[in-house]
């Protein structure tokens, strides 16, 4: 009787071996996404970091606040840069920024002197699919409040230690504006440069962190 009674409920060999397919076509998509934007946040794990750079640069970035909505995850961040005039300088050295995270992208506004970083008021630092080769354009005010277009392409994608390191290069229509940043899965960004007034490139670098050798591995990968 009980041999009757699971042969009638049991299901078909057909539909048996169709659930196994979609199985492993669902587990072969899920391994295949690869890493999202959010693995590259800054402010996922730590609410404070450092970075150094050129020329004495020095700055301490600390998260104030984040606020999850429906539209994404937006958080507020201070950044303290040091000032090298003793004092002498009228400039305010305090600048907040803001960063507003979704499933396919992070973005980055509010950056202004004397930051070392983006001469754009706002910018798409990543979007999704993140995986050599991948690219998308996008359209930004500058610092005279000018539109510019921009290029973004993920130049190198690598493994390390465990961690997911990707270099990303912005690019305005021929060549005037250069931006390149490399970003450490659970590190955030551990490197950043620009094309400065003088066709040189200047930037900075992570500091400051329990994951040291990790960030220093990250920030000289394949240079």
């Amino acid at each position: 009787m009980r041999t009757a009674l699971l042969k009638n409920h049991s299901l078909p060999y057909t539909a048996l071996a169709c659930i196994a397919v979609m199985a492993m076509a669902f587990s072969m998509c899920s391994s295949e996404q690869g890493p999202a934007p959010e693995d590259f946040m800054s402010f996922q794990t730590k609410s404070a970091i450092s970075y150094d750079g050129f020329a004495e640069y020095n700055v301490r970035m600390e998260l104030l606040s984040v606020r999850e909505e429906e539209d994404g995850k937006h958080y507020l961040v201070r950044a303290a840069v040091a000032d090298m005039s003793d004092g002498e300088s009228e400039l305010d050295f305090t600048v907040d920024l803001a960063y507003f995270l979704t499933p396919t992208s992070l973005v980055q506004s509010g950056q202004r002197r004397p930051l070392m970083d983006s001469e754009f008021q706002s910018i798409e630092l990543l979007r999704a699919p993140i995986k050599q080769g991948a690219g998308w354009t996008q359209q930004q005010r500058d610092a005279t409040g000018k539109f510019v277009d921009i290029t973004c392409r993920i130049t190198n994608l690598i493994t390390l230690e465990g961690r997911t390191v990707i270099d990303v290069t912005y690019e305005s229509e021929g060549g005037a504006r250069y931006e390149w940043r490399r970003f450490g899965s659970g590190l955030g960004l551990v490197r950043y440069e620009k094309k400065g007034w003088d066709e040189n490139m200047v930037g900075f670098f992570l500091i400051d962190t329990d994951d040291q050798a990790d960030v220093q591995g990250a920030a000289e990968a394949q240079d």
